[in-house]
């Protein structure tokens, strides 16, 4: 049974009944209004320092920005945390300003918006419908589970719900449409807050970028519906449209400007788009049915932003809603009748074309409903849901006249929300507050560990020692926000430090991260400590407390290398027997020196390298160092476990560890003090035999005796470029005598062998008839590759044979020996001398001529630099160019340093003769003019290479082109 338009959706004439207050008493509407808006901010505001546990990463991002925000720095868009638009980081920084640095100034705003909303609704409600679809859709935002909890969090999502709602209630201020859907003029300030509005919402959330596409849509909507008076507003539409442009401007401009920047979250999360990109539109329809079923059957299914799972309505209410969206449906595109009876009213249109904008973020990303994404649609959801509730009342009023449910139905109603309450306040403080995801995700433990160090306070003599996995930036970041005690924190997955000088060492451990290193601390660590619970009783952290009488480990084997800027590596610690395939615990002991200046944190990791006598690196492990440079102070000591592999192919010959202190896992390492130190005793790492092993049918087998298991190689290289290899072999059984390995580059058409070479197999270290059977090695080989091929040759093979050390050839028993194809990519030689514009005649070293050069000043940014090489000989090692940019002070103001461009870059491979043509670019450093100099020169790993003008050895061994003037 339809509903009459014109007397359910409007307030009816005196005489007719209402289900919640009768007409003539809307007096009270607004004592309703000022209860339900206390019970919202109640409900948003109650425990807002403790539910949420703690505070999320993305949280105290958006609070450390906030706190960067004024004197000079205005920012329209936060870059970092993959893009934040701004909007909600200026309220919070007021916030910030007015209360302090706290946990309820983070997250006030978000509580001052969500129960801004909650009247905003009521006022869209009445506006648009009726003062009974207003007052339910307040107070079904005020105690529902999704826009409580999106209310209740430092993030800037409840910013655009908020604002949403503000520019749909002017534009329909606006626009005042009657109770027959008869426009109406409306106020002209209506249309000016419209257009602010609706600009400042780009500055709110990314959905908001589809926003205007809402009123549009709806506007157009009009002109159909009723062209005469739409046309009566299409200047006021234009107008605001044009204010909100202005307002939007800054923000549009930088978007313009840096597109990549506003995108970046955007990029990461259209995955649904992708698949249909690439072809597969089911993930388009898994992800819309995952929105659709978001309202009564599967929510949510990440505990961050919600209950997992649970849906946004109740079975109960989610029916209303499905009438709600049935009824505006029907009245937004039946056909046009009778104005006072059937007429479409454009309200409802407005309300589902809101409501779809405000999901498609969601429809687009991925098949999980994010209901922090969706949060735009709260206020026409719970609109949509009183319509349906109102349109249910009156129907059942109306009925069943006789039965005087006027009375009753209000009380069934305030019934239904205080079970809404009640579960929610359930959900929300018990459910989801003390869920072990969420514990996680806001790191509750570092406020239960804050207030138990309030609760009881440490002395001043004891030293507080604090682990967490982001002992590095969020969890000293989010402990400040409990207590100010002067705190060290580390990671216990890595890590134990400990002050010889302190009266006592105080450990707060998280529950899941227990410590690592148990087996080497003390026995008042390693056996045990107090558990400290969450209020519920599960277990949070454990504490230590450990005298100054305890007695802290030291390495058995000692180094003291030091670092300038860190701390000294006392010594080390593992097996004393090593085998070959094993992970081994590798214990390092760190003391931070007198003289250390504590530097700001960064991430330090440790480098070990297992080197052979020759540097060779045969294996490499690296970890972050887990003790933050803020904690340091002098005498500090701290035992580090790191797992290190010893390779399968291991050699058994003396190998030795180098140790490096790097920032940001290499990008810079800290100097040594002493050279000569930073190793550790040589060692022998032994084999483990491999029982039972059975070589696969593609394996080489020599005399049923040696496999070869693999060969590691780059397959594409150049004429004059070594092939290295890597073999690993595995002894089937004992080998009789010892063998050599003979590598062979074959043409196959011709059999024409390009290049060949016969090496022993360790023959000085651990030749093969001292292996065992099951023993696995790996070998290392370097073939050169000739300069001069054969024309045509492309794709010769390389062979691997076995022979004695009489040169018998060992027979191939099973498999080939092929190990590979190999690419040789062929360049082009030049031989004839090109047209120079500044010949010359330097030679450098005794294989390379420079014979001259070309210069070119490109407008603005770049010295175009062509320099023509020869050959004198093919060089023995690959040489790069340097090119520094000087100016009349000789300070380097630009340089370019790298081999040849071009397909010439290895010299190595270069041919006695040939020319080569560099051509390179000097990047200009900018606002620089003058006169400028070059100085250029080959160099290596062993230093430069001489340089030699007219039998003259030049200065720094560089050539020097003078006189370039720069305007």
């Amino acid at each position: 049974m339809l509903v009459d338009t014109g007397k359910m959706n409007r307030d009816p004439e005196p005489q007719t009944s209402s289900f919640m207050m009768k007409q003539q008493d809307g007096r009270y509407d607004w004592l309703l209004v000022a209860l339900i808006v206390a019970v919202a901010f109640f409900l948003r505001f109650y425990r807002l320092a403790s539910v949420p546990p703690g505070v999320s990463g993305d949280e105290l991002f958006n609070a450390i920005d906030a706190q960067l925000i004024g004197g000079g720095h205005w920012p329209i868009f936060f870059e970092g945390n993959y893009g934040r638009e701004a909007f909600f980081f200026y309220l919070m920084a007021a916030s910030i300003k007015l209360f302090g640095n706290t946990i309820v100034a983070v997250r006030l705003p978000a509580v001052l918006l969500g129960t801004g909303y909650v009247l905003l609704a009521f006022l869209l409600g009445r506006h648009l419908f009726n003062r009974r679809v207003g007052l339910l859709a307040a107070a079904l935002i005020a105690v529902s589970l999704w826009p409580v909890m999106g209310s209740r969090w430092g993030l800037r999502a409840v910013s655009l719900t908020f604002l949403t709602a503000l520019t749909v209630y002017f534009f329909h201020r606006a626009v005042s449409i009657d109770r027959f859907g008869k426009l109406s003029n409306g106020r002209f300030s209506c249309w000016l807050l419209a257009g602010v509005s609706l600009g400042l919402t780009f500055y709110t959330y990314i959905p908001s970028r589809v926003f205007p596409a809402v009123f549009i849509a709806w506007f157009g909507w009009l002109a159909w519906w009723q062209r005469e008076g739409a046309r009566r507003y299409w200047r006021q539409f234009l107008l605001a449209l044009l204010i909100a442009c202005l307002v939007f401007a800054p923000f549009g401009w930088y978007m313009f400007q840096y597109p990549d920047k506003v995108n970046q979250r955007i990029n990461t999360m259209s995955s649904t788009l992708s698949e249909w990109q690439n072809g597969n539109p089911a993930a388009v329809l898994e992800s819309v049915l995952g929105v659709l079923f978001m309202f009564s059957f599967v929510g949510d299914d990440k505990w961050r932003y919600h209950v997992s799972g649970q849906p946004v309505f109740d079975p109960v209410t989610s029916l209303f809603f499905y009438l709600g969206i049935g009824l505006c449906l029907w009245f937004a595109f039946a056909q046009k009748r009778d104005a006072s009876k059937w007429a479409p009213a454009p309200t409802y249109a407005l309300v589902l074309l809101w409501l779809g904008a405000m999901l498609a973020a969601n429809a687009v990303t991925e098949a999980n409903p994010s209901f922090l994404r969706a949060a735009g649609a709260v206020v026409p959801v719970y609109l949509i849901a009183g319509i349906g509730m109102d349109a249910a009342g009156q129907w059942l009023i109306k009925k069943w006249p006789r039965l005087s449910l006027s009375p009753l139905i209000p009380v069934v109603v305030v019934l239904g929300l205080g079970i809404t309450a009640v579960s929610t306040w359930h959900s929300y403080f018990h459910v989801w507050g003390n869920h072990p995801e969420v514990r996680e995700i806001y790191a509750a433990q570092t406020a239960v560990m804050a207030a138990f160090l309030e609760e009881q306070p440490p002395p001043n003599d004891v030293r507080v020692y604090v682990a967490d996995p982001y002992a590095y930036g969020a969890a000293p970041r989010t402990m400040s926000y409990y207590n100010d005690l002067q705190l060290t924190w580390f990671t216990s997955s890595r890590i134990f430090p400990w002050d010889d000088s302190a009266a006592a060492n105080w450990y707060l451990v998280p529950a899941d991260e227990p410590l690592a290193l148990l087996e080497q601390l003390p026995p008042e660590v390693a056996e045990g400590g107090t558990m400290i619970p969450f209020a519920d009783g599960q277990d949070a952290f454990m504490w230590y407390q450990v005298p100054q009488t305890a007695v802290f480990p030291s390495p058995a084997r000692i180094l003291n290398q030091a670092y300038q800027h860190g701390p000294t590596l006392l010594g080390y610690d593992w097996p004393d027997t090593l085998y070959r395939g094993e992970t081994v615990p590798l214990l390092l002991y760190w003391q931070i020196p007198e003289d250390i200046q504590v530097q700001d944190n960064q991430e330090t990791y440790v480098q070990v390298f297992l080197e052979d006598d020759n540097k060779h690196m045969w294996g490499m492990s690296s970890d972050l160092l887990g003790y933050p440079q803020a904690g340091w102070r002098p005498g500090d000591q701290a035992v580090q476990q790191i797992w290190f592999e010893i390779p399968d192919g291991l050699p058994p010959e003396p190998m030795t560890l180098r140790f490096e202190l790097a920032n940001n896992n290499g990008a810079e390492t800290y100097p040594l003090i002493d050279e000569a130190v930073n190793r550790s005793a040589p060692f022998v790492a032994l084999g483990k035999p491999l029982a039972d092993f059975v070589p696969t049918a593609n394996m080489p087998v020599w005399a049923d005796t040696l496999v070869l298991k693999d060969a590691s190689l780059s397959t594409m290289t150049e004429p004059g470029l070594p092939i290295n290899l890597s073999l690993d072999w595995l002894a089937l059984q004992a080998p009789p005598q010892d063998y050599q390995v003979r590598l062979t580059l074959t043409d196959p058409p011709s059999g024409t062998i390009l290049a060949e070479q016969v090496e022993g197999i360790l023959p000085d270290v651990y030749p093969t008839s001292q292996w065992q059977a099951g023993e696995q090695l790996r070998t290392l080989h370097r073939l050169s590759i000739p300069i001069e091929i054969p024309a045509g040759v492309t794709t010769p093979e390389l062979h691997v044979s076995l022979e004695s050390t009489a040169a018998a050839t060992i027979p191939l028993t099973q498999g080939r020996s092929k190990v590979a194809t190999i690419e040789l990519v062929l360049r082009d030689h030049q031989f004839e001398m090109p047209s120079i514009d500044q010949p010359h005649d330097a030679r450098f070293g005794e294989d390379i001529r420079l014979l001259g050069y070309d210069l070119e000043l490109n407008r603005g940014d770049t010295i175009g630099l062509t320099l023509y090489w020869q050959a004198i000989n093919t060089p023995d090692s690959s040489y790069t160019v340097f090119n520094h940019l000087r100016d009349e002070n000789g300070e380097i103001v630009a340089q370019f340093d790298s081999p040849p461009v071009g397909a010439a870059w290895l010299t190595s491979a270069w041919l006695p003769g040939e020319i080569i043509v560099d051509s390179r670019q000097i990047l200009l450093p900018a606002e620089q003019s003058g006169s400028f100099s070059i100085a250029l020169g080959w160099y290596d790993e062993n230093g430069r290479l001489p340089v030699i003008i007219a039998d003259q050895p030049q200065p720094d061994d560089q050539f020097i082109i003078p006189n370039i003037v720069i305007d």
